[in-house]
């Protein structure tokens, strides 16, 4: 369903074989933002391409049956908004979102939490690095940095219900393209 809804495959929630007869509304966030290049690599990955224009109620390509109406948002609360407003309208949140009218909804069957990811049940996640083009002094910085992040016992207690620190996942990904496979030695 995902992969239908983000390239634009189905206008109407009744293709999914619902009595609902509804407009799709898609409400993504623009790309460059690290949502959306989590959802491109870790759901669509380059199978669909993942929708890249607006569409609003009078464009032709709403008009003419091609498209379901697509509203991009900088933000991750003007994206909620979007979802919120509009009745039909689907998008997607960090796991660690919560809020009036946010479902937290399962991706191939399973729900986001710490445990599903770190254990490479719960396929949709991104690992983050920090880059840096300063060598000597720097790097000792850098280091600190990251050991510090790997660590869960430094993070917050609301990202700990989602997030899992490097030390902590049992599975990774070659790329954020790819399927997560079991680390060495776990």
């Amino acid at each position: 369903m995902a992969t239908s809804i983000f390239s634009g495959q189905v206008r109407n929630w009744n293709e999914f074989g619902s009595a609902t007869d509804l407009p799709v509304v898609v409400c993504l966030r623009h790309a460059g933002s690290g949502t959306a290049a989590t959802l491109d690599a870790a759901v669509m990955r380059g199978d669909f391409g993942l929708l890249s224009e607006e569409v609003n109620a009078t464009s032709s390509a709403y008009t003419d049956g091609i498209s379901p109406l697509v509203w991009f948002n900088k933000g991750t609360t003007e994206e909620l908004n979007c979802v919120a407003s509009q009745p039909g309208a689907v998008g997607y949140a960090d796991a660690d979102k919560t809020g009036a009218n946010i479902a937290l909804m399962t991706y191939q069957g399973v729900a986001p939490s710490n445990s599903t990811i770190k254990n490479g049940q719960y396929d949709f996640w991104s690992a983050q690095y920090l880059y840096s083009k300063e060598t000597g002094a720097t790097d000792a910085i850098i280091d600190a940095l990251v050991a510090f992040a790997s660590d869960e016992a430094h993070m917050d207690a609301t990202q700990k219900l989602f997030w899992a620190a490097q030390d902590a996942m049992k599975w990774e990904k070659g790329t954020d393209f790819s399927y997560p496979q079991r680390k060495a030695g776990n």
